[in-house]
């Protein structure tokens, strides 16, 4: 199933909560999100539920999320997703989108163990994440990033956080009840847009020089170079899974 996105639209991922909202039993449950940014899923989900906690570690973004936000059942707050500051067995749902693989690999396991926690027996657990056999185009472009300004190997953190839920699946803390691939596209007018959308999207973490800029926007047009239409316009491609898990036995996770 392809969804096209014009300008790499990350504000309003649309076609994202509309899976979300079709697979979750959202009519008045108490959600938890993690690492939610500027909250752009919790906005269009939290309508239909009891109450909506959406946790993300750094806090101007929370602080961002929060000033236009109109809905009664959303509650944005500053946490650490790893040490959640919530009751254990409170909650019906939690929400992981593009999150897992941005985490250090050695606290993956614990953002585990704390959804597990937190978590109503067989409370469900959705996430949103990249595929980790196939290394989208859409992703290289934070890949190029994260190599220039970060010690942070993108892609080795995600294929980590992949064998880390397959492991505690295997184990039975959690049952794996359904798993859809979702293909989108990306279209942005020049690779000048593409780097616009990374200086937007890196901001809360670094203040990009001009020097920086210059550097990110060479590696994009090599690496992007066979994919530039005539007219400079560039479609990328992003395969990503919705994976929708149910809480099963501690058996000593926790």
């Amino acid at each position: 199933m392809l969804k096209k996105f014009e300008d790499g639209n990350l504000v309003v991922p649309t076609y994202e909560a509309s899976k979300l909202n079709n697979v979750l039993p959202l009519f008045d449950a108490n959600v938890i999100e993690i690492g939610c940014g500027l909250g752009p899923h919790a906005k269009m989900l939290a309508t239909s539920t009891q109450s909506y906690t959406a946790i993300d570690i750094n806090n101007d973004k929370i602080l961002d999320a929060s000033r236009d936000n109109l809905i009664k059942q959303l509650s944005f707050v500053c946490g650490d997703a790893s040490k959640l500051d919530v009751e254990s067995d409170s909650f019906d749902i939690a929400i992981a989108c593009h999150c897992l693989h941005e985490v250090p690999c050695h606290q993956q396991i614990n953002i585990l163990k704390e959804i597990f926690r937190v978590l109503k027996q067989d409370g469900l657990f959705a996430i949103i994440d990249e595929s980790p056999s196939f290394h989208s185009e859409f992703q290289k472009c934070f890949e190029v990033v994260h190599k220039t300004l970060f010690y942070y190997n993108h892609y080795y953190c995600s294929a980590h956080s992949y064998w880390v839920l397959e492991k505690v699946i295997k184990e039975g803390h959690f049952i794996r009840l359904s798993r859809e691939e979702i293909n989108l596209e990306f279209t942005f007018a020049s690779v000048q847009d593409i780097l616009n959308m990374m200086k937007e999207d890196f901001k809360y973490e670094v203040n990009m020089t001009d020097i920086d800029c210059n550097i990110i926007l060479k590696k994009l047009v090599n690496k992007f170079r066979s994919l530039i239409e005539p007219n400079g316009s560039i479609t990328l491609n992003e395969k990503v899974y919705l994976t929708i898990l149910m809480k099963g036995r501690d058996n000593g996770f926790i």
